[in-house]
């Protein structure tokens, strides 16, 4: 056939050079000749086609391994062959073939993987399912996410990205495997994101967490006020653990409150990830229940006490220099070193009756000190005779102009009245209103006498210590002849 071949292919190319017309003669003989060299032309033609059709007919495609693959047209048997060559390389195939593990990883990754294989209309154990199970084969003691990528997209296996990405969050999602990011810290099917895969590494579960456990550890996330549905466990657990350092804090603090607890179960549960978290909070569920509880309790009562705590310092700061603010000031410090604020019955109660009880008598005393220096003072000034000669509104006038016609009482009623009395004036400025009282009504004293003589001069009196009588005769003498040298221009006080 090869030799047929050969030589009738060199006839159509004979034939078809022939056929130029530049040469053959533009005559009749030429026509013929032409005619003729056409017909001979075509009729190579055909027998190179029957020849290539004998040939590719009789053609045997051979499958790898020498088995000769049937088919009517030599198309056919290369396709079928093909399809053969590719079903042997990716003979694992089949069982990822599925159009919905997109959807599968989207469920894992978003939902909690409940039942995320069921869009593959699968109902059994995930770990039982041929895909997740040939990649925990594979994942072994551990492996990269880009190995396991690498390993099942190429031969025997061919699976699309999505069945092998969507297998590895059904697992993780289902606590049957741990992930770690690159900096390995843990991870879970709601926070790896999926192009971060390949740097994450992939290793079994050793722990086997029951439906019963799980039921159990949603009573835990319960009772620590954490509302859990099911499936969701492992994504509440970082609450939980937030929730027992967040009370600890508020549970304790600087003296005079209870120290701050130890948190070591809750930071166990931080460290933790998987099912060995899961695993913590049911060996340490009466312990985490116990903790969350007391500390509730404790952070609420340190609040409610926090305000008698500030009351009573401010109290004692009110009181500094007074008589009795020592020894009180010993028991409050003796509070706060042993810690013992929460103590019942309350500790700081019965200091702060003391101080308002003490704090109220002295500025009680202070005031009344000040009224009575006050009154004497008047009688003084109303028995000036210069005073005497003045009205009713005119005396008002020069009493209202120094804040001496009225004295407002301050409020005592409670601590903060106190406190707030104390604020505005304290003690000591109480003793310095009551010593200017007299500085005070002697200048109204002058001011009614300049109304009445507006000529009146004032005099400063010599200071002056005295020691016997001559010193009173001399310093009299030295007074008399002051006034006397000022009498002829008027009146004259001091």
């Amino acid at each position: 056939n090869r030799s047929e071949l050969t030589n009738a292919i060199i006839a159509e190319h004979a034939a078809a050079a022939t056929l130029d017309k530049r040469g053959i003669a533009n005559t009749d003989a030429g026509k013929d000749a032409r005619i003729a060299m056409e017909t001979r032309h075509r009729d190579a033609q055909k027998q190179v086609q029957t020849l290539l059709r004998e040939i590719f007919d009789g053609v045997q495609v051979l499958q790898a391994g020498g088995n000769e693959v049937d088919g009517s047209t030599i198309a056919d048997r290369v396709t079928t062959a093909a399809k053969s060559s590719l079903v042997r390389l990716y003979r694992e195939f089949d069982q990822a073939d599925h159009p919905a593990w997109g959807k599968v990883f989207d469920r894992a990754s978003k939902d909690g993987g409940q039942n995320a294989l069921e869009l593959l209309g699968y109902s059994g154990d995930a770990e039982q399912h041929p895909v997740c199970s040939a990649v925990m084969r594979f994942i072994g003691v551990s492996k990269k996410g880009s190995e396991i990528r690498e390993h099942f997209l190429a031969a025997p296996y061919g699976w699309p990205q999505d069945a092998i990405d969507g297998a590895l969050y059904v697992l993780l999602s289902g606590g049957l495997l741990i992930a770690t990011d690159n900096r390995n810290n843990p991870v879970t099917a709601s926070t790896l994101e999926r192009k971060q895969i390949t740097q994450a590494s992939f290793r079994p579960e050793s722990i086997t967490i029951r439906p019963v456990d799980l039921i159990k550890i949603r009573g835990v996330l319960s009772s620590s006020g954490i509302d859990c549905q099911p499936g969701e466990e492992a994504n509440k657990l970082p609450l939980l653990a937030e929730k027992g350092r967040e009370l600890a804090k508020r549970a304790g603090g600087a003296a005079p409150f209870p120290a701050v607890p130890d948190t070591k179960v809750f930071d166990e549960l931080a460290r933790q990830s998987g099912n060995a978290q899961l695993k913590h909070v049911l060996d340490e569920q009466d312990a985490i229940k116990q903790a969350i509880k007391e500390w509730s309790d404790t952070a609420k009562r340190i609040e409610a006490r926090r305000g008698d705590w500030s009351l009573l310092t401010a109290l004692l700061d009110a009181s500094r220099g007074l008589a009795f603010h020592a020894p009180i000031q010993s028991e409050a410090d003796a509070i706060s070193q042993q810690r013992s604020l929460l103590d019942d019955p309350n500790p700081a109660t019965g200091l702060i009756q003391q101080l308002v009880s003490k704090l109220r008598d002295a500025v009680q005393h202070h005031v009344q000190a000040y009224l009575d220096r006050h009154a004497a003072c008047l009688a003084q000034l109303q028995a000036d005779s210069h005073w005497q000669q003045l009205n009713a509104e005119q005396q008002n006038s020069i009493l209202d102009k120094r804040k001496l016609l009225t004295l407002e009482q301050p409020a005592l009623n409670d601590a903060a009245a106190i406190i707030d009395s104390l604020s505005d004036v304290s003690l000591e400025q109480w003793v310095d209103r009551t010593e200017s009282l007299a500085s005070k009504f002697d200048s109204a004293r002058l001011e009614a006498a300049e109304l009445l003589q507006p000529k009146l001069q004032r005099i400063n009196l010599p200071r002056k210590t005295f020691e016997s009588e001559a010193e009173v005769d001399a310093w009299l003498a030295e007074v008399k002849q002051q006034i006397l040298s000022k009498l002829n221009d008027g009146p004259v006080t001091f």
